[in-house]
């Protein structure tokens, strides 16, 4: 179970990135920051919500097969 929880813990400190940069995507949403300004943070981003699926993919392939076994 400990290993469960460090992936939790992973996925919660991916959406802390989320939330810290939603004043930028805000910022460039309402045109207060150019594509160049905010082209990191974007990618950034992407690559947390990215990382965010796999690992909940992860959670719901280990619960399902966990089921399976009867555990």
């Amino acid at each position: 179970m400990d290993y469960i929880q460090k992936v939790q813990g992973e996925i919660n400190a991916y959406r802390q990135i989320l939330a810290n940069t939603d004043y930028l995507a805000i910022e460039y949403a309402e045109g207060e920051l150019s594509e160049s300004e905010y082209h990191d943070t974007k990618i950034k981003r992407r690559e947390c919500r990215d990382r965010i699926h796999e690992l909940e993919d992860y959670l719901k392939w280990y619960d399902y097969t966990n089921k399976k076994k009867g555990n």
